[in-house]
């Protein structure tokens, strides 16, 4: 028998202050919790191959996710620092039979994950060119009995968006996102950059087309390595996300507004799932 009951409380506190005309200091806490979707506790396994089977866990719980953080805004720039700690986070998880030699891919409860963010925001304008870029220190730790650990490294994630405005009403930009090499506990991740590139025109008031490159440079692949269960794996995806599109819209103008306006009562309105 598996008893999925519990009763638990979501608070959820957010305290902004006013220093003067151009900065700004918030607070926040909440209290989350993420429940695991029906197909990670469906009973179906798929059969990748003699050897390898993916499977799901039915016995998978709910990860419970307390969160504080603060943020100093200074005009658009800003700068953020969160605190998590996670209780029963679900990641991935290896069960060896040795009897018939199948290695069984699922997903299980951790004990705990905690760890911390410092986010920097920093968006400019000079002359035809915007630039709006994130900058992500990060670092976790994740902590569970049947896994060997690596050493928690702190983590950089940056994100880069840079609009120009050309000549003729064409608008150029280049993206581009990524991450240093991480250590996370169990898991070991490559470090990857992905640049992406788009080239819009627009036509007179109503037209606008735009062509589209993704990974310009085929750079979407993903390693990872981890020892569970006395189970080592290293594992190499590459994901074709080269893609190009041409996009042609026509606006039809302004359209009436409805007289139903929809508020959000809270912004973090996602956190119970």
């Amino acid at each position: 028998m598996i008893d999925k009951n519990y009763t638990k409380m979501f608070p959820k506190a957010q305290f902004s202050f006013s220093i003067d005309s151009t900065k700004s200091i918030s607070f926040d806490y909440s209290k989350s919790v993420s429940r695991p979707n029906y197909s990670s506790l469906s009973m179906i396994a798929t059969y990748i191959n003699p050897y390898f089977i993916y499977g799901s866990n039915i016995n998978l719980g709910p990860t419970f996710m307390d969160v504080i953080s603060t943020a100093f805004q200074y005009y658009d720039k800003s700068l953020k620092l969160t605190l998590y700690q996670n209780k029963n986070p679900v990641y991935q998880d290896f069960v060896f039979d040795s009897q018939g030699n199948v290695l069984t891919f699922t997903e299980k409860n951790f004990q705990k994950e905690s760890g911390y963010n410092i986010e920097f925001t920093l968006p400019f304008t000079y002359k035809i060119w915007t630039n709006t870029s994130s900058l992500i220190f990060a670092t976790n730790k994740i902590e569970d009995q049947s896994a060997v650990f690596n050493s928690s490294r702190t983590y950089l994630y940056y994100y880069s968006n840079n609009t120009f405005k050309l000549p003729k009403d064409f608008t150029f930009v280049l993206s581009f996102w990524g991450a240093t090499k991480q250590k996370e506990g169990v898991f070991e991740r490559n470090a990857k950059l992905i640049f992406d590139l788009s080239l819009a025109k627009t036509f007179g008031k109503n037209w606008n087309c735009t062509l589209n490159y993704n990974d310009i440079f085929k750079n979407t692949i993903y390693t990872e390595r981890f020892t569970i269960n006395t189970i080592s794996s290293r594992a190499r995806y590459l994901v074709d996300a080269n893609e190009v599109s041409l996009t042609l819209r026509y606006s039809f103008g302004k359209i009436k507004d409805s007289e139903f306006k929809e508020k959000s009562v809270n912004e973090n309105e996602n956190r119970i799932r």
